[in-house]
């Protein structure tokens, strides 16, 4: 018997040989060996949900030096801005500055077109924001 264990140890440390030299040897495929990476599905990035902003009321014509307003309803205690263009830019005027929103969603912007605006059609763009929600509102008044 101790004849046959000594035959088989020749084979044995020519297969340990060749699988060594195989892990070892530069330019061999080994992929069929290795598991394939598991796919990363990627997380969708959440949707906002919109706040809803309503038109209560707006200046429709107004003359230039004369006073303007806008009513809006929103969510209670959402933050919102207000932005009047003219043809020089956006407004600097008192009275233009952001607001909360009282308890019943209620906000009012009261501004005083100035006297050298030129005539036309310019946009108010309203953003409100309260936590992970917002909405936008966009209106028009006219300068005679």
């Amino acid at each position: 018997m101790n004849h046959t264990m000594r035959r088989g140890r020749p084979a044995l440390l020519i297969l340990v040989g060749v699988v060594f030299a195989a892990c070892s040897t530069p330019g061999v495929d080994l992929s069929a060996t290795t598991a394939p990476a598991p796919k990363v599905t990627p997380t969708p990035a959440p949707t906002a949900v919109p706040l809803l902003i309503q038109k209560v009321s707006v200046t429709e014509s107004v003359a230039a030096g004369d006073a303007a307003k806008v009513v809006i309803t929103t969510a209670d205690a959402a933050e919102c801005t207000i932005k009047v263009t003219y043809d020089s830019g956006p407004s600097q005027a008192s009275g233009l500055e952001a607001q909360t929103a009282d308890a019943a969603g209620k906000v009012t912007w009261s501004w005083t077109v100035g006297r050298t605006t030129k005539a036309g059609t310019w946009p108010i763009e309203i953003a409100c924001f309260k936590g992970e929600r917002a909405g936008t509102l966009k209106l028009t008044f006219a300068v005679r």
